[in-house]
């Protein structure tokens, strides 16, 4: 006896003609089965085996009473649609049959959320999240709170997967002309724009609400303002003038202000830490964009985008750019532990990653290139890491003062 269900009956006819012809085998069953695609033989196969042996072990018992299960496998379609297979009666769920069911799941779920996760520019989203962390445990007292810490990063998340779908929802026809974003969610037709729409309200709203319950109103009302300048502000001036980098450069810097009011609100600007903080994220985020921008100029060009990199066809150009904030970032540890803000060691700790930074600079302004500029693209991501970390571990801190 056979159980058949959610099969399409050209699929059903083929399974039981294989399964009600005498003397079935696991290679007969495997070359039928393999018209329901590649993907379900492996599956089907195993039922076989397992239904030839039940079928021989049950002309000896009672009828099946003990340790019978009727199972269910889920398999794929020729279509990529999934269906459920066909098990014999009395064939237990072994170990494998578990991992397949689960294994599907799992791919029907990417499946789903894969399309989100890209609307919300996932990477970028969590690296913002990450970023309030170093504001948030340079100003919280006696550690801080956990519920207060996921609040912050769940918080500023939402609120940065809003504003990426906002600025997709206005950019999308000049994404489809470029070879970076063609493939976006709202350009290939993977996600309409009713629910675009309603994901970043959702966001915007549950983000902005988690950081008002979760840290303080100055913080919410920090993040609601950031998800504006990015999608109204910033956005708009892409298309206008190159200086929207410098609008933008803003509003990458404020996450780690929103840690610093998570902490201790508003009166968290009565204190330097959290405009040092401000100003290593700014001063990064331009040679940073400098450089990404010169490795798609001529995308840009094609999605009507104006950006300093695009017109410069040496790389040289934009090296000139980049230097005065580099050598900005390099001199920072020097002015801090001049205004008693860190220690001195923050000036000879930072060498490493400065150092690191504008090595790789050099090799981008000596040879102009690709490889280069994605080099020092990259490098530079480990920078901003490490330079927020030396900062944080050297502060001395607005409730250490005295103490030494």
């Amino acid at each position: 006896t056979v159980a058949i269900c959610s099969i399409r009956p050209s699929s059903a006819a083929v399974c039981c003609r294989s399964i009600c012809s005498s003397r079935m085998g696991p290679s007969s069953f495997s070359q039928d089965a393999s018209r329901l695609g590649r993907s379900s033989v492996r599956l089907l196969t195993t039922s076989s085996r397992q239904l030839c042996a039940s079928s021989s072990a049950g002309r000896s018992d009672d009828g099946g009473s003990r340790h019978t299960r009727t199972s269910s496998l889920l398999i794929q379609d020729p279509d990529g649609v999934a269906a459920k297979a066909i098990v014999g009666r009395r064939v237990r769920w072994t170990a494998f049959e578990r991992l397949a069911v689960i294994s599907e799941q799992l791919r029907r779920t990417k499946a789903r959320v894969a399309p989100y996760w890209s609307l919300s520019k996932g990477k970028l989203t969590t690296w913002i999240a990450l970023s309030t962390l170093p504001g948030y445990a340079l100003m919280c007292v006696d550690g801080g709170s956990f519920v207060a810490a996921m609040s912050l990063t769940v918080g500023t998340g939402l609120s940065s997967a809003a504003a990426s779908t906002y600025n997709q929802l206005i950019e999308a026809p000049r994404d489809a002309r470029m070879r970076r974003t063609h493939n976006r969610p709202l350009v290939n037709g993977t996600i309409d724009r009713s629910s675009a729409h309603q994901f970043a309200a959702l966001c915007a709203v549950g983000g902005v609400s988690l950081l008002a319950m979760g840290t303080t109103p100055t913080c919410a009302m920090m993040a609601a303002g950031n998800i504006f300048l990015y999608s109204c502000v910033y956005t708009p001036l892409k298309t206008v003038t190159p200086y929207n980098t410098h609008i933008g450069a803003v509003v990458g810097s404020i996450p780690p202000l929103l840690g610093c009011t998570a902490a201790q609100g508003m009166s968290a600007f009565c204190l330097p830490e959290p405009f040092v903080l401000f100003a290593i994220q700014t001063l990064w985020q331009f040679p940073h964009f400098y450089a990404l921008a010169w490795m798609y100029r001529e995308d840009y060009v094609r999605g009507g985008f104006t950006m300093f990199p695009v017109f410069d066809h040496t790389g040289w150009e934009t090296a000139d750019l980049m230097r005065p904030y580099l050598m900005a970032l390099c001199i920072l540890p020097l002015a801090t532990s001049a205004f008693n803000v860190t220690s001195y060691m923050f000036v000879v700790s930072s060498m490493v990653p400065n150092g690191l930074l504008l090595w790789r600079f050099t090799q981008y302004d000596q040879n102009p290139s690709i490889r280069t500029a994605r080099t020092f693209f990259r490098t530079s991501l480990v920078h901003i890491l490490a330079l927020l970390g030396l900062f944080v571990f050297h502060c001395k801190g607005p409730y250490t003062e005295g103490t030494e």
